[in-house]
């Protein structure tokens, strides 16, 4: 027969066990990540310069997928597809850039980076 205390220990056990896997279940995969970066870029209303030439956000989208889908399995980590994928063009070398409706325009890799972060920390925890 097992003992209250030892019963107790097992039961507080499987409880902690619940909660870790409770959690792990809500994490964000990789890939969900991706999606949610795939996102923002939908949403921000931006115009994105490859090569000197302007592009509306969905096919901005469309072109990082195509290169996504390319890189296959090499890319396992949001954040190596925004340093492999999303911060520069792979045949010239030279930055994406992301023009806002304010005019402001920024370098898409250090931006993505900060959306990452963003996404990470909503989701940290949950």
């Amino acid at each position: 027969m097992i003992s209250r205390k030892k019963a107790m220990f097992v039961r507080a056990l499987a409880i902690m066990a619940f909660f870790v896997a409770a959690g792990s279940l809500h994490a964000l995969s990789e890939q969900q990540k991706i999606d949610l970066l795939y996102q923002e870029i939908r949403t921000t209303r931006a115009i994105f310069i490859r090569n000197g030439i302007e592009y509306d956000s969905e096919k901005a989208v469309s072109h990082l997928k195509r290169k996504h889908d390319y890189a296959g399995d090499r890319i396992k980590t949001a954040r190596q597809f925004i340093k492999y994928l999303a911060t520069e063009s792979s045949m010239t070398g030279v930055a994406y850039k992301i023009k806002f409706p304010d005019g402001r325009v920024v370098e898409s890799g250090p931006y993505l980076l900060q959306v990452l972060q963003r996404i990470e920390s909503q989701h940290k925890g949950k």
